[in-house]
This record gives C-alpha cells, structure tokens and sequence, in this order.
C-alpha cells in the first residue's frame, strides 16, 4: 500500500503560508493522512504554530470521484473483503 507522505520541503512552504496570514492565538485545523501526522508536530513548532491533538479515523463508506482513485479503492475493499465489487450507476442529479 503506498502512502502519500509530503516532504519537510512542502510541508515547511504550507505551515509557513499558515503561520503568515493566521491571526496570533487563533486555532487552524489540518486534515491529512495517519502517514504525514508523524511529520507535522515538528515543522509547525519550527513555523511558530502549536500541534495540540490529532485525530484519526477509519473511512468505511468513500466516494471518489477521480478515476484512478476509485480503481485503487475498489482493488483495496475487493482484497480485503474477498467481495467483487460491483458498480452501480448514480441516478441523475438536480443541476
């Protein structure tokens, strides 16, 4: 299972955008995944920003909408379930 990690690089350039524009003392949420949260509490204590509390759930229901990530979720549930997943079509939508 490959998991999207970002850099120290990146994540340096997003919590210091953060830290430039929040007013001091106001709170900010982050939402991520369990790999990154590991990587964040020292580079937000390096851009001046406080790592109180992470939290972090299971998924058990997802819509995806790009292609390519919904193939790799169905080939996750299809190995972990044993179940053929199978499509069904939305129905129309109000515009």
């Amino acid at each position: 299972m490959r998991k999207f990690v970002w850099s120290p690089v990146r994540l340096r350039a997003c919590f210091g955008n953060m830290a430039r524009v929040l007013v001091p003392g106001r709170g900010f949420y982050i939402w991520g995944n369990y790999a990154n949260c590991g990587n964040y509490p020292p580079v937000l204590k390096e851009r001046g920003l406080y790592f109180s509390q992470a939290v972090i759930w299971v998924k058990s229901f997802l819509i995806e909408l790009d292609p390519a990530y919904g193939d790799v979720i169905v080939e996750r549930f299809e190995k972990f379930s044993g179940i053929k997943a199978e499509r069904v079509r939305a129905s129309k939508t109000a515009a």
